[in-house]
């Protein structure tokens, strides 16, 4: 009897062992998985909330901008000139929004940063010209653009208000046709980190730069004149214009 009874402890005791052990590897081998989970899906979230705009429009890859001097005869203002490095034939024309004239009663936003414009009223507007050596074809981008004060209305900010323009861009007096931006917002060019409405002062969009297509554009040999106009309370805060264009044919 003794002997079957030692037996008997002896079995419990060995069936508690092989359970505790069991129980210590399933807890030691599930809280690994559980934390590479979370981690994983950690840094799935942070690269999905995290949105960079294109360094180049369509792909182009630009050499270092040359500086093209203003023309102060003919009234035009400096802006910078790079070709494509791949030598597709793409020329980049960069004219920053510090040049520009504002026509009688246009004024730039208040609080606005310096290179940025934004009208202060619907039906203002400004203008630039600029002197270039060759008729060309192309697209023009606005670089840095979206509506840089903070309402609701931002996040589905973009070129298009209910349905209608916000603003008209005409170079040599013939206005450049947007309706394919119409059903975008500035959310597909920049993403939804970069409309934060809780942001209050156009500096804090520095940041956020990008290119956003507008329209097609021709230019014409010699000097060209651009001129935007604000259509609607919705228009947009530009640091530059872009004309991304090849030689006219």
């Amino acid at each position: 009897m003794k002997k079957a009874k030692f037996l008997t402890i002896l079995g419990v005791m060995l069936a508690l062992g092989v359970t505790a052990c069991n129980g210590a590897k399933t807890s030691t081998s599930t809280k690994p998985a559980a934390t590479s989970t979370s981690r994983r899906s950690s840094t799935s979230k942070s690269t999905t909330s995290i949105y960079t705009p294109p360094a180049y429009p369509d792909g182009h890859k630009f050499t270092t901008d040359t500086d093209v001097a203003a023309n102060t005869e003919a009234g035009t203002a400096a802006y910078k000139k790079a070709v494509c490095d791949d030598n597709d034939g793409a020329i980049r024309l960069t004219v920053n929004q510090s040049v520009v004239t504002y026509a009688s009663g246009s004024t730039r936003k208040s609080g606005t940063p310096d290179g940025y414009t934004k009208l202060s009223s619907d039906g203002q507007s400004f203008s630039f010209k600029i002197d270039v050596e060759k008729a060309y074809t192309g697209v023009l981008y606005l670089f840095g653009c979206m509506d840089g004060w903070s309402t609701d209305g931002n996040r589905n900010a973009g070129f298009y208000r209910d349905g209608s323009p916000s603003a008209k861009i005409e170079v040599n007096a013939t206005e450049i046709d947007s309706a394919g931006q119409k059903n975008k917002t500035y959310r597909d060019y920049y993403g939804e980190d970069q409309i934060d409405t809780s942001l209050s002062s156009p500096s804090d969009h520095l940041s956020k730069d990008g290119y956003a297509p507008y329209g097609a554009v021709t230019l014409k040999q010699g000097v060209n004149e651009v001129k935007y106009s604000r259509l609607q309370t919705q228009n947009m805060l530009i640091k530059d214009f872009v004309f991304v264009v090849t030689e006219a044919k």
